[in-house]
Order: C-alpha cells, then sequence, then structure tokens
C-alpha cells in the first residue's frame, strides 16, 4: 500500500524567482523536481488546498508569490475553493496580481495538465472574468491581452474588444487583435477587410493570418482585397500575401510570386527556396531550382535557369 507523502515540504518550496536567485538553474532536474512535486500536490487536494490558501491570504509577498505558483498548477474541478483568492488577488493591482492573474487562467482552463493533451472547457466562473478583464485592458492593452485571449478560446467575442479594432489607437488594435485571434468565432468579414487597408503593415499582415483561416466561409469576399496585398509596398506584407496564395495553388499569385523570387534571388535572402518550392506547387511541374540543401551559392547558373523557365511559364499562361 501507497500511503500518501508528508506534504510538510510545501512550505519550503520555491517558485522560479527563487531558484534564480540561489544561483539555481530552472532547467532539469529542478523543473522536473518541481513538476513532480506540482503532480503530488494535485493528488491530495484535501490536503494541499488549506495550505495554499493560507499562503495566498497572508500579507507576505513571497508566501503570497508561493501559494500563487502552486495553485497555477491546480486544477479548478479538484481546487474549487482557490478561485475567489485568487481572482482577488489578480484585481487588487498589488504586487502579485499579474502572477495571480496568469495562475488563475491557467488554474481555471486546466492549461498546466490537460486531459489527455485536451484542455477541459471551463466553468462559468472563469467566464465571468471576461467581462472585468476588458475595461482594464482598454487602459493597459498589453498587461491583459494574454489572459483575455486564453479566456476567449471558450467565450464569444465582447462587441467593445471588437469596437476596438477600429481605435484609432495602433496599439490598441494589435493588442485586441492578439486577445481576438483564438476566438471561437472567426473575427468578422468587415474587421478583417479594414485591417487589410489599415495604415500599420503589421495589422495588414495579420488580416492575412486572418482572411486565410481554413474554418472562414467568407473567403470569396476575403480574396479580392487580400490579393492586392500581394503587390503591398511593405516586402513582409507582400511575402506573407504571396506564400498564403501559393500554399492554395492559386494561379493568381503567378506573378507576385515571380517579382518575389527575383527580388530575393538579387538580394540574397533565404526565402527563395521557400519561394521556389511554392513556384513548382503552383505551376504542378518542377523549373530546376536548387533545394537549397548543397553546399552551392544561391546565385548560379542553375536557379538563373529555373527563373527564366518560371518567368516563361508565367508569361505564357497568362494568354
Amino acid at each position: 500500500m501507497i500511503l500518501p507523502a508528508r506534504l510538510d515540504g510545501y512550505r519550503e518550496s520555491k517558485t522560479p524567482e527563487q531558484w534564480v536567485k540561489v544561483g539555481i538553474q530552472p532547467g532539469y532536474p529542478n523543473m522536473f523536481s518541481q513538476s513532480i512535486a506540482l503532480t503530488l500536490f494535485m493528488g491530495y487536494p484535501q490536503q494541499t488546498q488549506p495550505l495554499i490558501l493560507q499562503d495566498l491570504r497572508r500579507t507576505d509577498p513571497e508566501a503570497i508569490s508561493r501559494g500563487i505558483y502552486v495553485a497555477g498548477g491546480m486544477q479548478e474541478s479538484a481546487f474549487p475553493d482557490l478561485f475567489d483568492d485568487l481572482k482577488k488577488i489578480s484585481f487588487s493591482d498589488g504586487p502579485c496580481a499579474d502572477e495571480a492573474l496568469k495562475s488563475l487562467v491557467s488554474y481555471s482552463l486546466n492549461f498546466r495538465f490537460p486531459i489527455l493533451g485536451i484542455s477541459v472547457a471551463p466553468r462559468s466562473k472563469a467566464l465571468e472574468l471576461v467581462p472585468l478583464l476588458v475595461p482594464r485592458f482598454q487602459k493597459q492593452p498589453e498587461r491583459y491581452a494574454r489572459a483575455l485571449r486564453d479566456l476567449l478560446r471558450f467565450a464569444p467575442a465582447p462587441k467593445a474588444l471588437l469596437a476596438d479594432l477600429d481605435s484609432s489607437d495602433a496599439n490598441l488594435r494589435r493588442n485586441a487583435l492578439f486577445a481576438l485571434a483564438d476566438n471561437k468565432e472567426p473575427i468578422p468579414t468587415r474587421y478583417v477587410l479594414e485591417l487589410a487597408a489599415d495604415r500599420d503593415p503589421k495589422m495588414r499582415a495579420w488580416s492575412i493570418g486572418l482572411g486565410f483561416e481554413k474554418r472562414r466561409s467568407d473567403f470569396s469576399r476575403l480574396k479580392p482585397t487580400l490579393a492586392k496585398l500581394m503587390y503591398d509596398p511593405e516586402f513582409d506584407v507582400r511575402l506573407a500575401a504571396t506564400k498564403s496564395f501559393a500554399a492554395r495553388a492559386d494561379p493568381i499569385c503567378t506573378s507576385s510570386l515571380l517579382g518575389l523570387l527575383r527580388e530575393v534571388y538579387r538580394t540574397g535572402n533565404g526565402e527563395f527556396f521557400t519561394l521556389a518550392m511554392l513556384a513548382d506547387a503552383v505551376g504542378h511541374q518542377k523549373f530546376g531550382f536548387d533545394s537549397g540543401t548543397e553546399r552551392v551559392p544561391m546565385q548560379n547558373e542553375r536557379n538563373e535557369a529555373a527563373l527564366k523557365r518560371y518567368a516563361n511559364w508565367v508569361r505564357l499562361s497568362k494568354h
């Protein structure tokens, strides 16, 4: 018979910051040991939960931090009494607030120890955090974007957050987009079209990723606008749009692909080899480009000949 290990060692457990302070690297075997300890704590909630609560309710930041760290590795289903204390610290604006919010989300969504690799759908208490976080997000977007993104995998997009995509504040727009990226519903068509026309090239590039999501049913409405981004003044936007169309073997990208191939060949950019493979896929044939695995200069007679063959194919395919 295996008896539960004593949990007296809980008080001596260290947070990651403490490991660094005493000069111990956070990697193996220390993180491995911490993982074993967290698993042990998780197996005995009746013994562990009171200890965590004691730490969370203390005034010593070090003790609170230790309780937060351990709580983040637990599951709400087994440790239901931790929620309110973690929430209180998260919204206290105290020194442990950000750390507590991260643990609260992890604990509520079971990200740390998912069952069979699948995150368990959260209880309604976790989703009730969303309307509390949105006003804070609008004042400090970077601080709350990650928590909202994790929670919004399971909740509808708040109207206020969607409205932030129209904000004149580029930083707020970017973080709102980040927070909504994993939402269970695709970002509405209108916002993707507006992002594609945004002054910020990062937002235009993001519209490409959103527009090409497999779950979307509105691609035919987005395609004309996204296709224009293949000729965007910003290289990264042109590249992302062209590669996305080429990945679908869509012939609409043949000219843009040729232009990018010539550009990266001239500058020696390593993207040349990826684009060359895409050219073969779009053309449904081998044009003779180097694979990129051989120890030869990119700029060589073989690639120059392949570029000419692809250019000729593009010209003939237009007629």
